[in-house]
C-alpha cells in the first residue's frame, strides 16, 4: 500500500493540523490510491484553500511560449499585483485555453522551504473537473467531507469552501448542475449523487514548482570543472566568437523581419516594438475562434452594448454553445420595456438578436436573448 502523502501546511488554517498530519483524508485517500508509492513519497499536497485555479486564453503551441505568456493570460484575473503572485503553467483545456495555477509568492516561498526537493501538489486535483452539459452549460463536479466542499467546475477551475457558504456561491454562479461525490449536500441546493470518479492523471502530473522556485539541483562540483574548460575554450575561440557575432546579428535581424511580417498579418497595427503584454493581448482576441464567433469576442459586443445604453438590467445565467456560436443570456430587468431597450442596444451593438418569450411577474420581467454574432452571419 502506498503511504501517506505529506499534507503540506506550513502556515495551518483554522481547524488544521501542523506539517506533516492528514487534515483532510478523504481527499488525500484519493490521491494515495491513484499515486504509485514513489510519487505519494515525493509528493507534498498543497490545501485548496492556498491556491486558485482558473482557466486562461493561451492559444500558443509551444510549452515554452505558454510559459512566457501565462503572467500576461492570468493578469487580469487576479485580485492582488502580479509580482505578489506564483503562477504556474496547468494542463491544456480546449483548444486555445489552458489552466492556470496561482499561489500567493509568500505561501509558495513557506511551502518550498517546508517540503524541500518534493513536488508541490494542489488538493483540488483530487477531483476532476467534469464535462460541460449537453449545450455548453457550467457543471459542478462537489466533494464534501464534512464542514468543508471542494468544488470543480466544468472550466477546470476549483476551490474549497464551507458547507454553509456553498449555496451562496452556487446561486451566484447562476446555479449550475452539481454532480455530488461525497457527502450529501444541504437541502438548498440541487444535485444528483453520482460515484467517485479518479483524478485526471494529467493534473497529478503538475508541479507548482515551476519558474523562481523550480527545483534545482547540486551543480557546484560539475560547475567547477565546467567554468574551468570554458576559459581554455574561449581562449581559443576568441577569434571564431567575432565571425559568429556578426552571423548571429544577421540572423536577429532576420527574425525580426519574419516577426514584423507574422504581426502585419495578424495585427496590422502593431509593430515588434510594443508592449509584449498589449501584444499577447491583441493575438488572444485574434485567436479566440475564427471568424469572430468565440465565446470572448461574442461576450465583450453584448457587455459593451449593454453598459452603453445604460439600461439597468441583470444577466442571470450565460450559456455557450460552440457549435452553434450562440451565446444565450437569460436577463432579467424592471419591465417589459426594458427588456425591449435592451435588445435594442444590442441590435444597435451589432449583434445578431433573438429574443424567447418574456415573462413578467414579482416585479421583474424575464427573457432568454440568443446573440449570433454580428447581423446577418
Amino acid at each position: 500500500m502506498a503511504p501517506p502523502l505529506d499534507r503540506s501546511d506550513p502556515a495551518p488554517h483554522d481547524g488544521a493540523n501542523d506539517v506533516g498530519e492528514l487534515r483532510d483524508p478523504v481527499t488525500v485517500e484519493i490521491l494515495r490510491k491513484t499515486m504509485s508509492a514513489r510519487q505519494a513519497r515525493a509528493t507534498a499536497i498543497v490545501p485548496a484553500e492556498d491556491i486558485g485555479l482558473i482557466a486562461v486564453p493561451l492559444p500558443l503551441r509551444s510549452e515554452r511560449q505558454k510559459r512566457a505568456a501565462l503572467p500576461y493570460a492570468t493578469e487580469e484575473f487576479l485580485a492582488g499585483p502580479l509580482e505578489d503572485t506564483h503562477i504556474a503553467l496547468g494542463r491544456d483545456l480546449t483548444e486555445g485555453w489552458a489552466l492556470a495555477v496561482v499561489v500567493a509568492r509568500d505561501r509558495m516561498r513557506a511551502l518550498s522551504e517546508a517540503h524541500p526537493g518534493q513536488a508541490l501538489l494542489p488538493e483540488t486535483f483530487a477531483l476532476p473537473a467534469p464535462e460541460p452539459g449537453s449545450a455548453g452549460e457550467t457543471v459542478w463536479n462537489t466533494l464534501r467531507d464534512g464542514d468543508r466542499v471542494l468544488v470543480r467546475a466544468s472550466d477546470g477551475s476549483g476551490f474549497a469552501v464551507s458547507n454553509g457558504m456553498l449555496a451562496h456561491l452556487w446561486a451566484a454562479a447562476g446555479r449550475p448542475a452539481i454532480l455530488n461525490r461525497g457527502a450529501a449536500l444541504p437541502a438548498d441546493l440541487v444535485w444528483s449523487a453520482e460515484p467517485p470518479v479518479p483524478p485526471s492523471p494529467a493534473e497529478l502530473a503538475i508541479d507548482l514548482r515551476q519558474g523562481d522556485f523550480r527545483t534545482r539541483r547540486n551543480l557546484r562540483a560539475p560547475l567547477t570543472a565546467l567554468v574551468a574548460g570554458v576559459v581554455l575554450v574561449g581562449l581559443l575561440h576568441l577569434g571564431i566568437a567575432r565571425a559568429d557575432l556578426g552571423a548571429l546579428r544577421g540572423l536577429v535581424e532576420t527574425q525580426r523581419e519574419v516577426t514584423a511580417g507574422l504581426l502585419a498579418e495578424r495585427i496590422p497595427e502593431a509593430t515588434v516594438m510594443d508592449d509584449p503584454r498589449l501584444l499577447y493581448r491583441s493575438l488572444t482576441r485574434a485567436s479566440a475562434q475564427p471568424g469572430g464567433s468565440g465565446l470572448l469576442p461574442r461576450l465583450d459586443g453584448a457587455s459593451g452594448a449593454l453598459l452603453a445604453s445604460g439600461v439597468p438590467v441583470e444577466v442571470r445565467r450565460m450559456v455557450w454553445s460552440a457549435d452553434s456560436g450562440t451565446l444565450t443570456l437569460s436577463i432579467e430587468a424592471a419591465d417589459l420595456g426594458q427588456l425591449q431597450a435592451a435588445e435594442e442596444a444590442l441590435r444597435s451593438g451589432g449583434l445578431d438578436v433573438d429574443v424567447g418569450t418574456a415573462t413578467a411577474g414579482d416585479g421583474a420581467a424575464r427573457a432568454e436573448f440568443a446573440l449570433r454574432g454580428e447581423a446577418g452571419q
